[in-house]
């Protein structure tokens, strides 16, 4: 059984990766229309892998006996000025998502939930390398600019950091 505190903030969880598999999928698609083939690529899968969290959560407390609960989610965003746009807004999700999960496991080591921690340490161990991953494509950024060639490196190289 899952102390309250455990519980809700799972769920709190559950939540926050359904929002970022939702921004992760709509800005996919802002990408297929822009055509940056690569960028839709990796905005895909990363949707993908947010979905994976969230399910990961949802059969851990179902298997804990427990019910989650769905909040209801307020629409992505949909327009972006650009890709330096996406990535930065990318890289504050990442950051939030650490935070949270790294707010999680604090609370499972003070309700003394040690199982439920072992669920967490590998998230936050996946949060490392995304925030790695989007700091890479805002160094690509950085380096090759917002011009038409330099944005074709950026998107080919970010189809490959998959």
């Amino acid at each position: 059984m899952l102390s309250l505190k455990v519980l809700k903030a799972l769920n709190d969880q559950l939540n926050h990766e359904d929002t970022n598999a939702r921004l992760y999928l709509q800005i996919a698609s802002w990408c297929d229309a822009a055509c940056y083939r690569g960028c839709a690529k990796w905005f895909h899968k990363s949707a993908e892998d947010e979905k994976s969290h969230m399910m990961m959560i949802a059969k851990y407390i179902s298997d804990r006996n427990e019910k989650f609960v769905l909040a209801e989610q307020p629409a992505p965003p949909y327009t972006f000025s650009g890709l330096q746009d996406i990535f930065l807004k990318t890289m504050d999700t990442e950051k939030k998502t650490t935070v949270a999960l790294s707010n999680l496991y604090r609370i499972t080591l003070e309700e003394k939930d040690f199982v439920t921690s072992t669920l967490i340490l590998p998230l936050l161990k996946e949060q490392v390398e995304g925030e790695d991953k989007v700091q890479t494509v805002l160094d690509y950024i950085e380096v090759a600019g917002l011009t038409t060639p330099g944005l074709a490196l950026i998107d080919d190289k970010v189809g490959g950091l998959l």
